[in-house]
């Protein structure tokens, strides 16, 4: 019975003397806890910011919160100026291919329907033609681009 005392009494220390976070004769000191992680910065355009990298960033802002007011049932105009499309510069020279003029001009052509008549079918449009142009010559942002769709 001693000897099983002992043994209690013994594991017992052990346990309270590896929980003490201020004896400092037996604890080391931690310096990862000791210091702040540093904050993770995630690359958010690791192409850099062109003009035209920009506004299609307003662009999809613009598109995103016309999403959100026709799937409440509230189609309202999208007012800002796109026009910039055709003359900001590209990150890189070749992405504004032969085919680049075409996809922006069926741009204005699709932003100009949904204003008339302001439907998820005309958004669609609009994200439709973009995903069409990033698939010949910028495929990063696809997925991103994707997300805009209003699926009934």
């Amino acid at each position: 019975m001693i000897r099983f005392t002992w043994v209690i009494s013994l594991s017992f220390f052990f346990m309270v003397l590896s929980g003490c976070g201020h004896c400092k004769m037996f604890c080391h000191k931690n310096p990862k806890l000791d210091t702040p992680p540093k904050p993770q910065t995630a690359v958010v355009n690791p192409n850099g910011d062109s003009e035209l990298a920009l506004l299609m960033r307003k662009m999809t802002d613009a598109l995103a919160s016309k999403k959100l007011g026709l799937m409440k049932g509230e189609g309202t105009e999208i007012t800002e100026d796109f026009t910039g499309i055709f003359t900001a510069k590209a990150t890189s020279p070749h992405m504004k291919n032969k085919s680049f003029e075409g996809f922006a001009q069926a741009l204005m052509y699709q932003l100009e329907n949904y204003n008339a008549i302001k439907n998820i079918r005309a958004y669609n449009s609009i994200v439709q033609t973009c995903v069409a142009c990033h698939q010949q010559s910028c495929p990063g942002p696809i997925d991103r681009i994707n997300k805009l769709m209003i699926y009934l």
